[in-house]
């Protein structure tokens, strides 16, 4: 799990945002603001002028703001109402709102902080996003979501890996890493096998690096994932 990684949760009862928590709110003031109501929690205000206005990208980009706002002010807790972030402009089902919501809040979140060192107080990511009211498909969505936030969060990771660091053998060693998880199977080819099947412009592609095994793997998903349905996946450094 990487450390920008969100749990989610759910409640049908209003928990109170207590130390560094905070409430999510969708107003129609003019700009987004955080601050404490009348009982003393905090509270992120997040500006929606016109609400019959939303569109799938301004929706995003909503979504994009409040993870920005609670990170700014180290809040490490957001409590969400669900029925706050549906918006009758957009034609979503519940299932569809969970999964732009987690995915979204996945993606903002991310930080590449690989070689930095870590401040006393830690590095100001959110930790956790609590739903209340959330059904169950919403649920389903927000979960589907959130593994999608993550593996784009992963590949950002190797993205910004140095150049030096990221050889063909730490691409296969990540996919063996994923598959594992997934319950996939993976072969690694070497440039010798690479030849034998007759790959010679991948070969030649990675002739000139000082890393000359590009390692070329193909990797299966198992019958049972896929409806008997093998699914294969090709990639090289």
């Amino acid at each position: 799990m990487l450390p920008h990684t969100i749990r989610y949760r759910f409640s049908q009862v209003k928990n109170r945002a207590e130390g560094k928590s905070a409430r999510i709110r969708i107003v129609s003031s003019a700009a987004d603001e955080v601050t404490r109501n009348e009982t003393g929690e905090t509270e992120i205000l997040l500006s929606v002028p016109d609400a019959n206005a939303m569109t799938r990208r301004k929706y995003i980009l909503l979504l994009r703001r409040m993870i920005a706002l609670a990170k700014s002010n180290r809040i490490r807790r957001c409590l969400l109402e669900t029925h706050e972030f549906c918006f009758p402009s957009l034609t979503l089902s519940d299932e569809e709102y969970g999964e732009i919501i987690s995915t979204q809040s996945e993606m903002a979140n991310f930080q590449f902080v690989e070689f930095l060192t870590e401040p006393p107080e830690g590095f100001p990511f959110v930790g956790d996003i609590i739903f209340t009211g959330a059904s169950s498909r919403f649920q389903k969505g927000c979960k589907r979501g959130a593994t999608i936030g993550e593996e784009v969060n992963a590949c950002r990771r190797l993205a910004n890996l140095p150049g030096g660091e990221v050889t063909p053998e730490t691409l296969a060693f990540e996919a063996k890493r994923i598959a594992a998880q997934r319950g996939m199977r993976v072969k690694i080819l070497e440039e010798r096998e690479m030849r034998k099947c007759g790959m010679g412009g991948i070969v030649g592609v990675g002739r000139d690096r000082r890393f000359h095994r590009n390692s070329f793997f193909s990797s299966i998903g198992e019958q049972k994932m896929f409806a008997n349905r093998p699914l294969s996946l090709w990639g090289r450094e």
